[in-house]
């Protein structure tokens, strides 16, 4: 999926299994998710702020088999101006 992502030799098996079933996927749900971080990059959006919510975002859906929409997982950043302000 990209050179950036730790090699899957090193995952365990089961997971490496996970991957191999879901390539196609995985790697269209990659691209989509790089292409919107390089859109909201060229808006100008700083990437500490969209490293947050990707990680604000993970952590719902991983908690949460019904995760919330995802206004809900960014809201708490736009309520803290200085944080959209860097």
């Amino acid at each position: 999926m990209g050179s950036n992502i730790s090699s899957p030799e090193s995952l365990p098996h089961d997971i490496r299994t996970e991957l191999q079933k879901h390539d196609a996927a995985l790697r269209l749900s990659y691209t989509e998710i790089v292409s919107g971080i390089n859109r909201l990059l060229r808006q100008g959006i700083p990437k500490e702020v969209i490293s947050e919510v990707v990680m604000r975002a993970v952590e719902a859906v991983s908690k949460d088999s019904n995760p919330q929409p995802y206004q809900k997982v960014y809201s708490p950043i736009e309520s803290e101006p200085n944080t959209l302000e860097q």
